[in-house]
């Protein structure tokens, strides 16, 4: 059985997160959540629920190493979708921006999901040009003659 500094870098890993990263969302230092998997003595039992919280695994497991990492209860999908969303948020300049924008689409999606079309249609339309000014002039005027032959 691995002990507890094994299961909380076991389940930061499992959740995709760096160290930084899993200490800002529990509210600590990264010293201090670095220490925990040094020597988790000190975790009091609020830090570790935030941790299984965080990381989506059993709290039960991660106390005392009994029972399956991952909550049965837990919908393997939806944690699927949120370290794929916390992935692709990684992938961004400005993280907190990109989760900031996207806080407001799901808000404008639960309000209104007829404007939340129309930004995503406007979002689709800027990405289209983007990859049109980001093609090398060649490739672009390939394209262009392409389209011109099929209609």
């Amino acid at each position: 059985m691995i002990n507890l500094k094994n299961r909380i870098k076991k389940a930061r890993k499992h959740a995709r997160l760096t160290q930084p990263q899993l200490a800002e969302l529990i509210g600590v230092s990264h010293r201090t959540l670095t220490s925990y998997e040094k020597d988790a003595s000190k975790v009091t039992i609020k830090i570790s629920q935030k941790i299984a919280s965080e990381c989506k695994v059993n709290e039960i497991w991660l106390l005392t190493g009994k029972g399956e990492m991952l909550d049965d209860n837990n919908d393997n999908n939806v944690t699927k979708v949120i370290i794929e969303h916390q992935d692709i948020v990684k992938h961004f300049k400005d993280p907190e921006r990109a989760k900031d924008i996207n806080k407001r689409l799901i808000e404008i999606e639960a309000a209104n999901e007829e404007l939340y079309n129309k930004v995503d249609s406007y979002i689709q339309g800027i990405h289209d040009a983007a990859k049109v000014f980001s093609t090398p002039k060649k490739k672009y005027q390939e394209i262009i003659l392409k389209k011109k032959k099929t209609g």
